[in-house]
């Protein structure tokens, strides 16, 4: 008799969990659209909040996100080498990233997209990596990183988003970059099967007294940080003052974050460097950090849309850009300004005859950021 409730009971079970399974209703990514208010994003599906899944491929990622009742709570990224699960709640969200062994490699909060807070990377083992502090992806606080054995390594302490690195090993004197030892090491053969001249296919590496070198060394009035015989960074300083920063690859080429600074220490400029050339997002700021300009660049050349700000953090320009040419400008007009939101009306020209081509009006709700299409018409 027992027995026979049981298997009732596990029918009753496979039943409700094939039941639930089933209502999840996963469509395309296309499928859907997003309204938005003050307060809100909202994820329709024939006009009504949606309740399920909607799946975006590509040739290499496929991502997965979840709603309910037309909010978004959790999205899966599944990618050749990794998976990342970003949870959703109360316009915070926090991501997991796992390896392809499905083990976690890093976590933390992110708020509008951005790290902010505690962050941990962990080695494949389980065991802790680094532990990491930004602010709105900044860069602040003690950074500690951890061997293998759970062994502090290495600390990097950042002052307005400066690197102060600390590690056993160091050379705690300021050397001549003339005095290092740079040798070429792991060069890889080419087409023709020969070495370059200049070593490009080389990795570069300063030794000092035969042992790689871990410390800084100057070059005219650039200071470099190098750790295990590899360059990460340089400092320009004028006057005793740090004037601009920005990571290197291991020929010394900037390659990553890049910063330049003004007279009072305040940020100018941020941007990002691949191999020499400007790639990626550049941010331009007022002397008082509102932002002046954002604009994109691939490989030096200039892409997508460019922004222009008034000092009131006003947009008083748009520029968009193709194929490395200037097609379009916009000129932005605010129509209407409250404490929740402001409207604004744009109408875009041909960048060459200056013909009016079309008009966008949106409604930028100011608490999220969120952006609603109120209008588009062709001119």
């Amino acid at each position: 008799m027992m027995q026979a409730k049981k298997i009732k009971y596990l029918k009753f079970v496979i039943f409700f969990i094939s039941q639930f399974f089933s209502s999840q209703t996963i469509i395309s990514f296309y499928d859907v659209t997003k309204y938005q208010d003050e307060d809100s994003e909202y994820i329709l599906y024939n006009n009504e909040k949606y309740t399920g899944k909607y799946i975006l491929t590509s040739d290499t990622v496929k991502t997965v996100t979840s709603v309910k009742n037309g909010i978004i709570y959790n999205i899966e990224e599944i990618g050749p080498n990794y998976k990342s699960i970003i949870v959703l709640k109360n316009e915070k969200s926090y991501k997991e990233v796992y390896n392809k062994e499905g083990n976690l490699v890093s976590e933390g909060l992110l708020i509008s997209e951005e790290k902010q807070g505690k962050w941990k990377e962990y080695y494949s083992s389980g065991k802790i990596k680094s532990v990491e502090f930004y602010s709105l992806d900044k860069k602040i606080g003690k950074w500690k990183y951890y061997d293998i054995e759970g062994k502090i390594s290495k600390t990097i302490v950042f002052k307005n988003e400066l690197p102060y690195p600390k590690l056993s090993g160091m050379n705690g004197r300021l050397l001549e970059m003339s005095t290092l030892d740079l040798r070429y090491e792991n060069c890889k053969q080419n087409l023709k099967n020969t070495v370059s001249n200049n070593h490009d296919d080389c990795d570069f590496v300063y030794y000092y007294n035969n042992l790689k070198y871990t410390g800084y060394a100057i070059s005219k009035d650039e200071i470099y940080f190098i750790e295990h015989g590899y360059a990460l960074f340089y400092k320009k300083i004028i006057n005793n003052q740090v004037i601009e920063y920005s990571q290197v690859n291991n020929k010394l080429q900037k390659s990553g974050c890049y910063l330049k600074y003004g007279l009072f220490g305040e940020i100018k400029v941020r941007g990002n460097y691949r191999n020499n050339h400007k790639s990626g997002d550049w941010i331009e700021y007022y002397d008082l950090g509102t932002i002046k300009s954002k604009k994109r660049y691939f490989y030096d050349k200039p892409t997508d849309w460019w922004f222009y700000y008034s000092r009131a953090g006003d947009n008083i320009k748009i520029e968009i850009y193709s194929n490395n040419k200037l097609e379009t400008i916009g000129k932005p007009v605010y129509e209407l300004k409250n404490s929740k939101y402001f409207d604004v009306s744009t109408i875009f020209y041909d960048a060459i005859t200056n013909k009016p081509l079309y008009q966008k009006k949106e409604r930028h709700f100011i608490k999220n950021g969120y952006v609603y299409s109120l209008e588009y018409k062709d001119l």
